[in-house]
């Protein structure tokens, strides 16, 4: 079954090979972000290295795209967003 790595998606994986082409994937992600926000803010992009293979709007229509051309091969797929949003954890101190 094809792996993907999404905003929403945290993975334990056991396969190191795996684990560590997605973990590079998602590093060149972030370096490559400025330029991707430029051509495809809101999008969906499969990533290979430094290249984009496909965006688009539709998760799910990109995902099926990819899985039809590598078959069970890692797929990193990630949505192009200005800003990175992280969780926010309040909590109050009762004393």
């Amino acid at each position: 079954m094809p792996i993907l790595l999404s905003n929403q998606d945290e993975l334990t994986i056991d396969d190191q090979p795996t684990m560590a082409y997605l973990e590079r994937q998602a590093d060149i992600f972030e370096n490559l972000r400025s330029q991707l926000i430029v051509d495809y803010l809101g999008q969906y992009v499969w990533l290979v290295d430094e290249q984009v293979m496909d965006a688009d709007r539709d998760f799910a229509a990109l995902f099926d795209r990819a899985v039809k051309q590598v078959g069970d091969a890692p797929i990193f797929i990630r949505q192009v967003v200005s800003e990175v949003k992280h969780p926010i954890v309040r909590s109050a101190v009762i004393r």
